[in-house]
């Protein structure tokens, strides 16, 4: 317990490193698409999420976390009113039709976000301990303890523990029932059947995808050992029981289920439908690939805005495979049981038009049991058997140190590189500013009194930050030329690529991250997050006026 404490704070340390990454900005794709739904329940205090993209258990579950960062706020007099809190950037059009949506990366308080975060990161240490209870009812407490260390130093897990997304939740909720499912497999009680389920339905009820765990607890209830015929009672209460999961994270589905049923089929095939096989052939690769080397997205639609890693790591996948192996020689029902979920999940997900690197976060814990068990054994199978056996009579201790040392030498193989490149990650994502930010304090240290900033509407800024410099601020469109500058006597132009002034020689200049390059932003269309844009700040020379 000690050691899997340790390796929980561990997991919660290199998570929060980075959790404050991109804010005041936000930088991730679909953070709105979660917190501002719950933003808006909180502004007119009712419990409809008016959007169900996703089910609607994450959004319950941060709502008491936004109201307490807005009491906290509110105590503190930064805000007025729930309604003070902005969600849309108020330099966008107000026209919420095409072609001028709304730009709504962007909070004028960032601790919504902030907070939603650690919510996730909590979500993430839960899943470690998660992974040793299963690693540990599979293979014993050290393949439970390698896994749980494996899963904390997963960069797939560090990079989505960052963000507000429902992948993280709904990995949780699957690992949670995988493991309930086991009690099923091995002989469970109507209890058994009760809890799992539950969880089952708790965990589709935060995302869709999780809808194959109830293949595997299916799966898990025909391997029962204990089952006499089809058990229809105890495939019953398991039913009743995913379905009240479901209906206590999504209760609109009870007041207009064919309107949410619609939504989600649409969503569906938006994304790809049911896989093919040409689909799978075009998407299995890059999926397997994401396990082992650093990857942004996949073609056609990369995620051109998500900073590059790799989910795990080449020696751990090894492990795993090594550890797959040895269940379904040892534990066929435990492999069967696994398969029931790994298997079509994966097939989902690979067979989908989109590549999406977060489809494969509920797929590491399984790996990282699987590598725990496929370390376990080949310790206690050739390297203990092996000093066992050539350890001369009357030297058993100093075998045993040399056993020891084998151990730890083998642990460090086996964490080092995801350790590795879990810290780089969490680093890379603590370092994390965005460009604007950047640009502002380089205005605040170089800035005198009496100087006017013109900022460049178009990059969207912050707006407090700037209300806070020490200098004039203005404010100026992209169209507008040098002698437009020069008649509004400003000092210091800060502006983006497009801006009159591009090209103009600058005192200072801001490019975007490297990893950014490939797509993304750079039109600054409203319908696209603007993320660390190239920020060039001009002198302006003295000219008539």
């Amino acid at each position: 317990m000690l050691l899997l404490g340790c390796i929980v704070l561990a997991a919660l340390v290199v998570r929060l490193i980075g959790v404050r990454r991109g804010l005041p900005y936000i930088h991730e794709w679909d953070e709105p698409y979660v917190v501002t739904y719950v933003v808006g329940m909180m502004q007119r205090g009712d419990l409809d999420p008016k959007a169900f993209s996703y089910p609607s258990l994450y959004f319950y579950i941060l709502l008491p976390v936004v109201y307490l960062c807005y009491g906290y706020l509110r105590l503190r007099g930064e805000v007025a009113s729930r309604w003070t809190v902005e969600v849309v950037h108020p330099q966008t059009p107000l026209s919420h039709l095409p072609p001028a949506p709304p730009y709504w990366w962007y909070i004028n308080h960032p601790a919504f976000y902030l907070w939603s975060r650690v919510v996730t990161v909590a979500f993430a240490a839960a899943t470690v301990i998660l992974a040793y209870r299963l690693g540990r009812a599979v293979w014993g407490p050290a393949a439970g303890l390698l896994a749980a260390a494996l899963l904390a130093a997963a960069p797939g897990l560090v990079y989505y523990a960052d963000t507000v997304r429902v992948d993280v939740p709904m990995t949780c909720f699957v690992s949670a029932a995988i493991v309930a499912g086991l009690r099923i497999m091995r002989g469970g009680s109507l209890r058994d059947y009760a809890v799992a389920g539950a969880l089952a339905g708790l965990a589709v009820s935060t995302k869709q995808a999780a809808l194959a765990v109830l293949i595997a607890l299916v799966a898990a209830h025909i391997l029962n050992p204990r089952r006499r015929g089809p058990a229809i009672g105890e495939a019953a209460v398991l039913g009743a029981a995913a379905a009240a999961g479901f209906v206590v994270g999504t209760p609109r589905v009870l007041v207009t289920p064919r309107y949410l049923l619609d939504v989600w089929a649409s969503e569906a095939r938006a994304y790809g439908g049911l896989p093919t096989l040409a689909s799978l052939k075009a998407g299995a690769v890059q999926n397997l690939l994401y396990f082992v080397h650093p990857m942004q997205g996949g073609s056609p639609s990369p995620e051109w805005y998500v900073t590059p890693h790799a989910a795990f790591g080449i020696i751990p996948v090894l492990a795993a495979l090594l550890g797959a192996g040895v269940v379904t020689a040892r534990q066929p029902r435990v492999a069967a049981y696994f398969g029931a979920f790994i298997v079509p999940y994966f097939c989902l997900m690979a067979g989908q038009r989109n590549f999406f690197l977060r489809s494969m976060v509920p797929l590491l814990p399984f790996a990282a049991v699987l590598a725990g068990v496929g370390a376990t054994w080949a310790w206690s199978t050739w390297t203990c058997g092996w000093w066992r056996r050539g350890a001369p009579p009357g030297i058993d201790g100093a075998a045993s140190r040399a056993a020891t040392v084998v151990a730890v030498l083998g642990i460090a193989a086996l964490l080092v590189e995801p350790a590795t490149r879990a810290w780089q990650l969490a680093w890379a994502l603590r370092r994390e500013e965005d460009t604007r930010t950047e640009a502002v304090a380089w205005v605040a240290r170089h800035a005198r009194p009496g100087d006017v900033v013109a900022f460049d509407t178009g990059l969207r800024w912050y707006l407090p930050d700037l209300r806070s410099l020490p200098c004039d601020v203005r404010y100026a469109t992209p169209d507008r030329d040098l002698a437009w500058y020069q008649r509004q006597g400003i000092t210091l132009a800060v502006v983006g690529d497009r801006s009159g002034l591009r090209d103009a020689p600058a005192v200072a200049d801001i490019p975007r991250p490297a990893y950014l390059d490939g797509g993304g932003d750079e039109d600054g269309n409203d319908d696209a997050p603007l993320i660390s844009p190239r920020v060039r700040i001009v002198a302006i020379p003295t000219g008539a006026r």
